[in-house]
């Protein structure tokens, strides 16, 4: 059931970045016509993670930082694909607690590079790998079974705007909603030993979270020029 809800978000996101691409090859459109002059990129974003679900989870941690770097490859017409890294960390709004998670994610980013004027680029991407999650400061009051390690698919859907401020240096807004192939059990935790009550519906869903800051990019190794 975790499977199939992962991969039904994950065609979601596929098929509009497929239809924005096929756009882009319009050729009456010169808008389109304007790409990375570039070969290799470096992307790193600086978010704030807002829980949005499970229940559980959205009731009893709250997002402090979440840090994205990426090594990406232009390959054909604004389409990039690369390898990405990712570590964010949550703690608890439960008061007198101090527990943490952290997640450490590697996988891969497509993406695709729609550049609305020379200065100017709306970036579509997906990152797509593998989530570790550790914890720490879990205090349990009884004895519990604690679990405080969890691992599961990743996936991130994320929309950013970019500006050039040099020929090969940008900044701009990053947007993405996050998606992890776990349900979080509060349990694992000894949450539920520090005053607060958790339903069945509570523990539904998958980890998920919504994320918004900024970027960089910074691009080297020119393209060859056609003679």
């Amino acid at each position: 059931m975790l499977i199939r809800q992962f991969f039904i978000a994950f065609l979601s996101c596929v098929f509009p970045l497929a239809c924005l691409a096929q756009d882009a090859g319009n050729d009456e459109d010169v808008r389109h016509q304007i790409f990375s002059p570039y070969r290799l990129d470096i992307r790193g974003n600086g978010l704030v993670p807002l829980p949005i679900a499970d229940e559980a989870f959205k009731k009893t941690f709250q997002g402090i930082y979440d840090a994205t770097f990426s090594l990406n490859l232009d390959f054909y017409k604004g389409w990039n694909i690369g390898l990405m890294y990712k570590n964010s960390g949550f703690q608890t709004t439960i008061l007198n607690l101090n527990t943490k998670l952290q997640y450490n994610v590697g996988g891969g980013r497509i993406g695709y590079d729609y550049f609305i004027s020379k200065v100017f680029v709306f970036s579509p991407a997906i990152n797509v790998g593998k989530c570790y999650i550790t914890s720490s400061d879990i205090v349990p009051l009884a004895s519990t079974m604690v679990q405080g390690n969890s691992q599961g698919l990743y996936m991130e859907p994320e929309l950013s705007i970019s500006f050039f401020t040099e020929d090969n240096f940008a900044i701009g807004f990053n947007l993405s909603y996050e998606v992890i192939a776990i349900q979080f059990n509060p349990y694992y935790l000894a949450l539920d030993q520090h005053g607060i009550g958790f339903s069945n519906r509570d523990l539904e869903g998958l980890t998920q979270n919504l994320s918004i800051g900024f970027h960089f990019v910074y691009s080297f190794l020119p393209k060859k020029k056609k003679r």
